[in-house]
């Protein structure tokens, strides 16, 4: 590890930046294999992949919840310098 010249602190690095592309098929392929396994490892029901649509439908409506809420309770950027 290399010490920062005196006087500076040193530098961390940021937070590593995801293509949607690259997270999307990060998210695909556990989906699939999961919905391969449960075809593979029993019986095939009439409510295949149910269990996996149902659960993104979940996801979607938090993301949106979420959303919805941060719009709520957005404040300006000025909020806290109103005593100043």
């Amino acid at each position: 590890m290399t010490s920062a010249p005196s006087g500076q602190t040193p530098e961390r690095p940021g937070p590593r930046k995801i293509s949607g592309r690259r997270l999307a098929l990060a998210l695909a392929v556990p989906c699939a294999a999961a919905l391969a396994a449960g075809a593979l490892l029993r019986e095939p029901a009439p409510t295949f992949g149910l269990h996996a649509v149902t659960g993104f439908a979940g996801c979607v409506v938090l993301v949106l919840a979420a959303r919805a809420l941060q719009v709520m309770v957005k404040r300006s950027e000025s909020y806290y310098d109103g005593d100043r």
